[in-house]
């Protein structure tokens, strides 16, 4: 299955406050942009029969299922994807997607005439830091200084895939939390071409619940050139809804490196930036409703990382 939803890059509007809004409440908001880009699923429900994704529908996360895949009777064995310790650089120059995120204000539904809206670019070059931690590796990627996604990946063995067992986000006034148990899989073990899978799980956001559903797609095997050299990815299309403090859909796209689990590029579409229709992520926050669009690709400059700065490896060490 192909899924391409494209976002028209837009032309950015300036940034426009109500005249009496406070400094603090637009510092709150604008951080909450972090909150609905990375939403991970943890507990793994029914696998799907004809590898098309289905409406989740609603309804509490559902229980843990079967696969959709006819496993080899032989020991199956994967890589141990083990991501190495230090800072990574990613730029977004080359593509020609908006790279960038909105925050809009809403009124009776509709996107409010003259509200609120804060805009945060993402890159042109970003870093990600990994580093080892209690529950396996932590991949914090820092968009902007306003939004970074921490990702835990389990440790890895030779039978599991590449497992995400919490995304923590720290957005001061709105935190955000997902525990994963057990880790969902971002990686299969074994990855079989047009496979996928689901996922569900309840977050926190402004002290508010919200319920994920998210569908894997297995889309196909490519090579990214990086540094001169082919590097065989795994391509991964993952499909969420949400609903309650946070709802809406999202579609996000990851090639990770066959060998490592390294993310190597990355796509997100988040509602289209291009209309003022309410196609994005709506969110309950203190100061009233809200919409998040976003559209941003990027991709690895180095698969050798920088090593960790020496306050951080004496503490991890």
């Amino acid at each position: 299955m192909r899924m391409r939803d494209k976002v028209r890059a837009a032309r950015v509007p300036d940034v426009r406050y109500p005249r009496k809004m406070r400094a603090r409440a637009l510092k709150g908001l604008r951080l909450t942009a972090a909150a609905v880009v990375v939403l991970a699923g943890c507990r793994s429900f029914l696998e799907l029969d004809d590898g098309t994704p289905q409406d989740a529908g609603p309804g509490p996360p559902a229980e843990a299922g079967s696969e959709d895949v006819v496993v080899p009777d032989a020991p199956v064995t994967c890589p141990i994807y083990e991501v190495q310790t230090g800072v990574y650089s990613y730029e977004n120059e080359s593509f020609a997607l908006a790279n960038l995120e909105r925050m809009i204000q809403l009124a009776n539904g509709a996107e409010k005439d003259g509200g609120i809206l804060i805009e945060n670019k993402i890159g042109p070059l970003f870093f990600a830091t990994s580093r080892p931690v209690d529950a396996g590796t932590s991949f914090r990627l820092d968009f902007n200084d306003a939004h970074f996604d921490d990702y835990t990946f389990a440790p890895g063995s030779n039978t599991s895939g590449l497992r995400v067992v919490n995304v923590v986000e720290d957005l001061l006034n709105f935190p955000v939390s997902v525990a994963c148990a057990p880790p969902v899989e971002a990686v299969r073990c074994p990855m079989i071409p047009d496979a996928s899978w689901q996922a569900a799980a309840t977050g926190t956001y402004s002290n508010a619940a919200f319920d994920v559903r998210l569908t894997f797609q297995y889309a196909n095997d490519e090579d990214i050139a990086v540094e001169g050299a082919l590097i065989p990815t795994y391509h991964v299309i993952e499909t969420r809804k949400l609903s309650g403090a946070i709802a809406g859909n999202a579609i996000v796209e990851y090639w990770f490196a066959k060998d490592t689990g390294l993310l190597i590029h990355g796509k997100v579409f988040v509602g289209d930036l291009a209309t003022s229709a309410v196609t994005g992520l709506t969110m309950t926050t203190p100061f009233g409703p809200f919409e998040y669009k976003a559209a941003y690709e990027f991709k690895i400059k180095s698969l050798t990382p920088k090593p960790l700065p020496i306050v951080d490896a004496a503490k991890d060490g």
